[in-house]
């Protein structure tokens, strides 16, 4: 049949809720039914004694996407069908009338390859995967003088105020330093952010900082003297302020209580660095930084970067996926011969979750650009279709079984 840009939408939508289900033809059905006597053969498929009830959640879903995909006037007129007519008042109808009949019989005909193989074990997957959700905006700020803003409950405007510098909150999710006239305040912030928890913050000298799952950034109240110096763990994306007076020095170390420490100086420039374990790897994706380990001193370029472990002290630059590195900080997952420990070190810290191995975990994994906002489950299952692996959840406990 011909390629439809409203069929491939709402196959995309119907992915999210059963990912190897839908043949062309059934999506051809579902847009353009020519009579209710089809939705009527549709209830027909349902299997004596079947628990529809266990698929009304993702059919409210569906339903709510189809009808903003019917009559959302941002979508180009285009791109909808000639028969579009009767699709649009189908759903109207259904919206008016509430729908669930009419739209369970015609979803439960394009998924029912799939709902069937699912039906026994919808319950227990329901069970096992409750509570394991995908990470948000939170974050704590300890201040200098001890007190704490948990920013997730703070509104917009103003959280702290350290002399004469202000703190102010855009947006859940962001925060800024503003520094007004009067004395240098001295001591240290905080930024910490939780597993599950992001956050990014703009520090006194206009430096932008983006704080992954598990980390803190340590920064002082006030830039002064003749450097700008602020101490990270975890994972950190950052774009620094020119400054030629004054570098930017980064002191990073390890999540590992025995793991490396590295200093990275810049002057202005963007760079990821990440220090979950007992690994630091720093990407640099404009300008240069100098990074001194425990014994040496390496250079970076753009588009290179440098993995240092505890005791390797000659670590060779590398080319570096630049797209890949800061994918987080753009809100998705992107795998590209990642190796797996790698791959789960991120669903661990993202969905907070503990991980094991069965099996030897020595495999790399491929997956395209995966919005960090999908459920653990849609995660792994995409993970699953590399055929190298499975996982079984348990609570928030992920086992991962080489296959």
């Amino acid at each position: 049949m011909p390629q439809e840009i409203s069929a491939q939408r709402v196959k995309k939508m119907l992915e999210q809720y059963a990912p190897d289900f839908v043949a062309e033809q059934d999506i051809a059905e579902l847009l353009h039914t020519e009579s209710p006597d089809v939705l009527q053969e549709c209830m027909d498929l349902l299997e004596p004694g079947a628990d529809a009830t266990l698929f009304i959640p993702a059919i409210s879903r569906f339903r709510s996407d189809a009808l903003w995909l019917t009559l959302d006037p941002a979508v180009p007129r285009k791109d909808i069908p000639a028969r579009r007519p009767r699709t649009m008042a189908l759903l109207r109808m259904a919206a008016v009338l509430g729908g669930t009949v009419l739209l369970t019989a015609a979803v439960w005909r394009a998924l029912y390859p799939s709902f069937k193989r699912q039906l026994l074990t919808a319950k227990g997957a329901a069970a096992v995967t409750k509570g394991v959700v995908p990470g948000t905006n939170k974050a704590t700020l300890l201040l200098s003088d001890g007190s704490a803003v948990l920013l997730s409950d703070a509104g917009t405007g103003m959280v702290a105020q350290q002399g004469n510098v202000q703190i102010l909150q855009h947006t859940r999710g962001s925060i800024s330093c503003i520094t007004t006239v009067g004395k240098p305040q001295a001591g240290y912030n905080t930024l910490v952010t939780p597993r599950g928890g992001q956050y990014n913050i703009i520090l006194p000298d206009g430096t932008a900082v983006w704080l992954n799952a598990g980390s803190s950034l340590r920064y002082p109240v006030q830039f002064t003297g003749n450097e700008r110096r602020v101490y990270v763990t975890g994972e950190a994306y950052f774009e620094v302020a020119p400054d030629k007076n004054r570098p930017f020095r980064v002191h990073v170390q390890s999540a590992a209580a025995t793991g490396k420490t590295e200093v990275i100086e810049v002057l202005g420039t963007r760079f990821n660095v990440k220090a979950y374990n007992d690994h630091i790897k720093t990407t640099l994706l404009d300008g240069a930084i100098k990074i001194t380990g425990d014994n040496n001193t390496v250079l970076l370029r753009p588009g290179q970067s440098l993995t240092q472990t505890a005791g390797n002290n000659a670590a060779p630059v590398k080319q570096a996926d630049t797209e890949e590195a800061i994918a987080w900080k753009n809100g998705y997952f992107l795998f590209k011969h990642t190796p797996v420990k790698n791959v789960m070190e991120q669903v661990a810290a993202w969905y907070n979750v503990n991980v094991n191995y069965t099996g030897a975990a020595d495999f790399e994994c491929n997956a395209r650009a995966i919005n960090r906002s999908v459920p653990l489950t849609e995660l792994l299952h995409l993970l699953e279709l590399t055929g190298k692996v499975r996982f079984k959840v348990q609570d928030h406990s992920v086992t991962v079984i080489a296959l």
